[in-house]
């Protein structure tokens, strides 16, 4: 059914269209195994549920008494029959129900959660592709210029205006950027290809990413709410009702412990003397040994268990997200100061550079470092934009998980 809806998914888009996070999404949430498993999970607390509100079944008696073959006097037969109903006054299986209700409640906002998972999976993964494309042609770019530039000093070195060190120099230079390369389309097809297992295309099917990895200030949620953001938290709702849950079986749990009563009613036949008889009766539990004092106690630690729990997890959450906050404002803070300031000097001076080369007055080395300082500059601007990047949506999962 994946691969089908995948397929069709697919023969939708245009052959040429470039490949958004929207459709990242949307693909890789369409059939996701976990999200299938979460969806289950909620089916099977939901009816566990309701088998534990359930009554229980009366039970029906028959029997024969007296029944003497042998006799020489009357030859009779008492034969009875009856039922017996446990009477559920102690509300032990409503409480239960209400307690498994609040659990299907609570996977179902894990359910919310696994799936905001998926989805920060899939970004990350879009955004690292998106970044590798980047990167690689960054890359082909500075080949490209050092290619050209070792074309050019080894005609300079036939015309006997450069050293033959400069020739071998630069070789070397161009054979570096080469290999970077060559690392970085492979570390670029290595992430489109779990890109594309993750959305359920072919490698060589999935078109070129697309988007903006620079992420903006506007996008950080301020640092004050982030504490109330953790706490509307799918996965933090879920932890609060599994509380809940802990605390209704609590006292599901003492209620189990008050002996409910056994209601019987049965018919009683005696051929013999052709007489007939009504039996009623009641049974009452005596709560001389079993009064379930394991299972409440272990009932009360658990309640406190999946709070202390709890606590922890939403003070890890909450140093993470601090952690990531500050990450994301420092990456932003670099990229902007890269981008708007380093790069265009850069720039300028690469310029002046190929200018003065034009006219003799510089070596081809000191072209090849302006040339290399823009490239690495623009490196680095991408390392901190995929960074900022990829910190921002670790931070959203935390958040709305």
């Amino acid at each position: 059914m994946s691969t089908l809806y995948s397929a069709l998914l697919i023969l939708c888009l245009p052959a040429s269209s470039p490949f958004t996070i929207e459709e990242a999404l949307t693909q890789a949430t369409a059939n996701h195994p976990a999200l299938e498993a979460a969806a289950y999970a909620v089916e099977e607390e939901t009816y566990e549920a309701q088998q534990a509100g359930l009554l229980p079944n009366p039970e029906l008696e028959i029997g024969v008494e007296a029944w003497r073959p042998n006799s020489s006097n009357d030859e009779g037969v008492t034969w009875m029959f009856g039922v017996s109903q446990l009477l559920p006054l102690s509300g032990t299986r409503r409480l239960a129900k209400k307690s498994g209700m609040i659990g299907a409640e609570a996977a179902q906002q894990e359910s919310e959660g696994i799936r905001l998972e998926v989805e920060g999976y899939a970004s990350d993964l879009f955004y690292r592709a998106l970044a590798a494309q980047e990167r690689t042609a960054i890359l082909e770019d500075i080949s490209s210029g050092a290619t050209a530039l070792a074309a050019l000093t080894r005609i300079r070195f036939e015309q006997g205006d450069v050293p033959e060190m400069d020739v071998i120099r630069i070789e070397a230079e161009k054979n570096r950027y080469e290999v970077d390369l060559e690392s970085a389309r492979k570390e670029r097809d290595a992430i489109r290809a779990q890109l594309a297992e993750l959305c359920g295309i072919e490698a060589n099917e999935l078109p070129e990413c697309t988007g903006e990895i620079a992420p903006t200030l506007d996008m950080l949620p301020d640092r004050e709410v982030l504490r109330t953001l953790l706490a509307a938290s799918p996965l933090n709702v879920a932890r609060s009702l599994r509380v809940e849950q802990a605390r209704t079986a609590l006292v599901a749990t003492r209620r189990s412990a008050l002996p409910e009563p056994t209601l019987y009613a049965g018919f009683r036949r005696e051929t013999a003397a052709d007489a007939n008889s009504i039996d009623l009766g009641i049974s009452i539990p005596l709560p001389l040994f079993d009064r379930k004092q394991g299972s409440i106690a272990a009932a009360r630690v658990r309640e406190k268990r999946i709070e202390a729990e709890n606590e922890a997890t939403s003070r890890n959450e909450l140093r993470s997200c601090l952690e990531l906050h500050a990450k994301i404002e420092a990456e932003i803070a670099v990229a902007e100061k890269l981008r708007n300031t380093v790069i265009p000097q850069l720039t300028e001076v690469n310029a002046i550079v190929e200018k003065a080369q034009e006219l003799g007055g510089v070596t081809v080395f000191e072209t090849l470092i302006a040339r290399r300082d823009i490239a690495e500059t623009r490196l680095a601007l991408l390392e901190s934009e995929s960074n900022a990047r990829t910190a921002l949506i670790a931070l959203q999962v935390i958040l709305e998980q």
